[in-house]
């Protein structure tokens, strides 16, 4: 091939115009080859694959933690390294927890490649993936979740490290499913290492593992909203973290001032000088003695002063937590006020805009499992059934009501056309029959004859 210009890297403002990729292939080629003879040619395959405008310094591997981390979101080590003390504050706590629970209770579907025409292998490679996920894997499926999304959502990206193990006995003996899924201390024993253009090249071991570089591909590594392709992603404490501080600080004023006006001030009055230090004495006793003896003359007065401390500290941490709900979940009124006379707004709209969020992790997460290059899928896949292809991993939740919406429309569009099958399948999140005898739906098995009664003739 001779020298052409490389793929958006055409010189000067002159240079002839070409509308996508695919017409510089053409022009590269000579003539489109076709897609499967393309794959073939290592240079077209360089030349589409190849990343041009880098994001960082070009021939240097970056580990990203300090004082490397150059992050665009304004997330600095230390901003981080806080956002794990957050996790001890309820209200952050309540407000994560209910979106990585609402994940970890979905329901797991494994459709093996083809649907209801599924070869053999194909059928074992999914009942493998779907027995490992569900019950092999130590903590089962929410183990999986929190491993890798609570991590993610409080430093913003987890590393979590796959173990495989021969299994001994039972229906799946003599395979390899993934018995642990552990989640490994970003920052502090491992830091993601990428290139000019934030690819992963490696994990880098931190301390107690310094000098060590692991494959990436041992990992599952998870990035949770990335900003700019960023390795490390975002936290869900990102933009809360002012909130939260403000929060954390006017509790500790609160508590000064409830120790502050736990008891009543005492105000005291005397005669003469001379009885000022006694007078002071006694009241700087009162607070531990509760009582006090004064000279006759002097004079002690209780008075319970009643300030407007308390409403602005009700009110403005009753602000600051509903922002910290609103960052985190989308919403307040599902969790904070409910359908109270005092709750603004409609709940259920609030609870509507709230599941946005834990479908995109669900989402999130099913994209990771099903990854062709480093999901957990392939990796199981590929250990235990190497002539297979491999099957999606989807997480449906039944809600009734939208089933029974679902149902009516099939039944309605099904009188007008064909529908197809595994659409329905898909549709309502179940399995297709392994055989005519997994159908449910199949003509019932004869039952026994039953035996003669006590009484009835011979």
């Amino acid at each position: 091939m001779g020298a052409v210009t490389p793929l958006y890297e055409t010189p000067g403002p002159h240079a002839p115009e070409r509308r996508s990729w695919v017409d510089w292939l053409r022009a590269f080629l000579g003539g489109w080859p076709g897609a499967r003879a393309a794959s073939q040619m290592p240079d077209v395959v360089a030349a589409v694959r190849e990343d041009r405008v880098a994001s960082g310094p070009t021939g240097v591997a970056l580990p990203w933690i300090a004082p490397y981390l150059d992050e665009s979101t304004g997330e600095p080590a230390d901003a981080r390294a806080s956002y794990r003390l957050m996790w001890a504050d309820p209200v952050v706590k309540a407000a994560l927890l209910g979106k990585l629970l609402a994940v970890a209770h979905l329901d797991v579907k494994v459709t093996p490649y083809g649907g209801v025409n599924a070869r053999p292998a194909d059928r074992r490679a999914a009942d493998i993936v779907r027995w490992n996920l569900t019950e092999r894997l130590e903590g089962g499926f929410p183990g999986l979740v929190w491993s890798v999304l609570f991590h993610g959502c409080v430093d913003g990206h987890s590393v979590c490290e796959k173990v495989f193990a021969p299994e001994r006995r039972g229906r799946f003996a003599g395979t390899w499913p993934l018995i642990k899924l552990k989640p490994k201390d970003v920052g502090h024993d491992v830091a993601i290492r990428t290139d000019a253009f934030r690819n992963v090249l490696d994990v880098q071991g931190l301390r107690y593992n310094g000098g060590k570089f692991f494959h990436p591909s041992r990992f599952l590594i998870y990035r949770h909203m990335p900003a700019y392709d960023s390795p490390v992603g975002t936290s869900d404490f990102r933009a809360c973290y002012s909130s939260w501080w403000m929060r954390d600080t006017l509790r500790k004023f609160r508590a000064v001032a409830a120790e502050k006006r736990s008891i009543p001030f005492v105000y005291g009055s005397y005669q003469t000088t001379s009885q000022k230090n006694s007078l002071e004495g006694v009241l700087a006793n009162v607070r531990s003695q509760m009582w006090a003896a004064v000279p006759e003359g002097v004079r002690l007065e209780v008075l319970n002063i009643a300030g407007a401390a308390d409403g602005i500290f009700e009110s403005f941490t009753r602000d600051l937590t509903h922002e910290i709900f609103l960052s985190i979940q989308g919403a307040t009124l599902q969790n904070l006020e409910g359908t109270t006379n005092s709750g603004r707004g409609d709940s259920a709209i609030h609870q509507h805009q709230a599941e946005h969020r834990v479908r995109h992790l669900a989402q999130s997460l099913e994209a990771l499992l099903n990854d062709r290059e480093s999901g957990l899928v392939k990796d199981i896949v590929d250990v235990n059934v190497a002539a297979a292809d491999y099957p999606t991993v989807s997480l449906t939740a039944v809600d009734w009501d939208e089933m029974r919406k679902r149902l009516d429309v099939l039944e309605r569009v099904s009188r007008l056309v064909a529908v197809s099958g595994q659409d329905v399948y898909e549709g309502f999140g179940v399995q297709p029959p392994r055989n005519a005898a997994d159908a449910a739906g199949g003509p019932p098995e004869p039952l026994p004859p039953s035996p003669p009664s006590m009484g009835s003739a011979a």
